[in-house]
């Protein structure tokens, strides 16, 4: 019994000396290892093909220094032509310090066994490092860019051009550009390598020609889109695109031009967006000095739009003439809308009115802004009568008024105030379009071209005080503002009401002209004061016309007013003056 036990021990103790040997031995290799190679690279280490175990941080940099040749450039090649780069320039260097405390860390910076592990595996694989470097990158970037430019031909892609009722398609050419990101990649491995060239440029072939089958079907989908638009809408404006636009938006292979389309999104972002804006309502002495409607901002939604504009161009090649896009947006809310800036009922817009004064002399054009600016920022209270004339007042050189031609007695003279009829012509249209019923309204004697440019004959009201007013009555619940916009470069006046909507709609019928009667022979006046052989023109002609429209407003189904407004335009003699006096 006892010789069993004395045995059963003896192997226990077998057993512990060996378990104490396996991790000693490897334990004491490891510190020996640490203390012989104290501040040297451990073995096994081979740094850009150099052998650096054993090396301490001298003798590493010595060794380094003498096997890596840095030259003074870094060469590129393609095809014949080489290109090189300043490593100078670029602030090219080798860290060999920070290469060498890597290299020296190597089976020093991870836990006890993964190090011995390594060092073992070390015996089969040595450990590969390469130098490490900087260098300023954007400066070479710059260089790479430069070559690029050199080296890249821009490819001719394929365009199709409307040729009358016909199509005619540009096939394309190819192009080549530098795989700059391979280039890059194959030029950090020269820097790691310690090689500086020549490393060949990676160039890509680019070929944007349509084959016969590809060119067939261009001109076909072209054809489908031949005469066809896309309205974009957004509130009261509308943009349209068609004829080449349309065409530009279609891809040579196949589906649309996402960059053609991205463009046209851009366009419309320009035109659309816009950051909310507060109400400012200032009033002094009965009159708004200062107000700067509310508006929400407005930003459209870029890749809802695109998509639309994909859908539009489907619908139309599938045979619709025209598409009409609503423009998506995100609506941001003003922080002082108008409601907050008074309490006046001066809260959203009830009509405007526009017109053209291109063509006038600067002295009408001086008289239209001040005559608007004579009743910007008028308030008219509910259940007022609005007189045009009572509001601008006197119209005369006391009050700052030019002359420039007026109608008066039958004849075009030049009198104090001419183109105030420009104002109140504007007011007639804004008054037309917010629903409001008129009191007063007198048409030209003959019609005047100025109030038919981008408008019909018809919608125009004369002033002449006191015999001649523009009146229109105020039977909203809240107060109504006029508002005036003067745009000489563009020779545009608008005028805009102010109020609350009370949910009336303003119908007006398109004019209509009937009776039109040719003006008179031209009239030739000898005038003694001119010399002989000039001829000055004081009057010019004008067709006669009788023109009629209907307005109608009506709320919740009711009609609540309806009129029908006839002008009577005589027809107008040109006349001349002709010199008679001795040169």
């Amino acid at each position: 019994m006892s010789k069993i036990l004395r045995s059963t021990q003896i192997t226990a103790l077998a057993r512990l000396l060996i378990i104490l040997f396996v991790i000693i031995t490897p334990l004491l290799s490891y510190l020996t290892i640490n203390f012989i190679y104290d501040g040297k690279i451990i073995p096994r280490v081979i740094v850009s093909g150099v052998e650096v175990s054993g090396f301490n941080k001298n003798q590493f940099i010595n060794s380094i220094s003498l096997k890596i040749n840095t030259p003074n450039d870094l060469v590129l090649k393609e095809g014949n032509s080489e290109y090189n780069i300043s490593l100078e320039k670029i602030g090219f260097k080798y860290d060999y310090d920070l290469t060498f405390e890597s290299a020296y860390k190597i089976y020093r910076e991870q836990n006890f066994f993964q190090n011995l592990y390594n060092i073992i595996l070390s015996v089969f694989k040595p450990q590969q490092l390469n130098l490490l470097y900087s260098y300023d990158g954007n400066a070479l970037e710059e260089y790479l860019s430069v070559i690029s430019s050199k080296i890249s031909i821009d490819p001719i892609y394929p365009t199709v051009q409307i040729n009358g009722d016909d199509v005619i398609v540009s096939k394309g050419s190819a192009g080549k550009e530098v795989d700059i990101k391979n280039l890059k990649n194959d030029i950090d491995m020269a820097f790691r390598q310690g090689s500086f060239g020549p490393i060949s440029i990676t160039v890509n072939i680019i070929d944007p020609i349509l084959n016969i089958d590809e060119e067939q079907a261009l001109v076909d989908r072209a054809k489908k889109l031949i005469g066809k638009s896309i309205a974009f809408v957004y509130e009261d404006k509308l943009i349209k695109l068609e004829g080449q636009e349309i065409l530009n938006l279609i891809s040579p292979y196949g589906k649309y031009n996402k960059d053609a389309i991205s463009e046209v999104v851009n366009s419309l972002v320009k035109e659309v967006n816009r950051p909310p804006q507060n109400s400012i309502f200032t009033l002094k002495d009965g009159k708004v000095v200062e107000f700067v409607p509310s508006k929400v901002g407005l930003s459209i939604k870029s890749q809802e739009l695109s998509n639309k504009i994909e859908s539009a161009l489907s619908n139309i090649e599938q045979g619709n003439k025209e598409e009409k896009v609503e423009i998506p947006v995100t609506i941001i809310t003003p922080e002082i809308t108008n409601n907050e800036a008074n309490k006046l009922g001066i809260n959203e817009l009830l009509g405007r009115g526009e017109s053209f004064f291109k063509g006038s002399i600067p002295a009408r054009v001086h008289n239209i802004s001040l005559a608007s600016s004579k009743i910007n920022g008028s308030l008219i209270a509910p259940g007022e009568i609005f007189s045009f004339n009572s509001t601008v007042g006197d119209v005369s050189a006391l009050t700052g008024y030019r002359q420039a031609y007026i109608i008066q007695d039958g004849k075009t003279i030049l009198g104090d105030g001419g183109g105030v009829c420009q104002v109140s012509t504007t007011l007639f249209r804004a008054v037309l379009n917010s629903g409001l019923p008129i009191v007063e309204r007198s048409p030209h004697s003959y019609r005047v071209s100025y109030y038919e440019q981008g408008f019909p004959p018809g919608l125009d009201a004369t002033v002449f005080s006191p015999t001649t007013d523009f009146k229109f009555k105020n039977d909203t619940p809240a107060n109504i503002l006029i508002q005036t916009i003067f745009d000489s470069k563009n020779s545009k006046l608008t005028i805009e009401l102010y109020g609350t909507k009370d949910g009336r709609i303003a119908e007006i019928s398109k004019p209509t002209i009937t009776r039109t009667v040719a003006p008179p022979d031209d009239l030739y006046i000898d005038d003694p004061t001119l010399p002989v052989g000039t001829i000055k023109q004081i009057d010019y002609k004008a067709w006669g016309a009788r023109v009629e429209f209907n307005y109608k407003v009506t709320r919740n189904g009711e009609t609540i007013q309806q009129t029908r407004f006839v002008s009577n335009y005589k027809p107008w003699q040109a006349k001349f003056l002709r010199g008679t006096a001795p040169n």
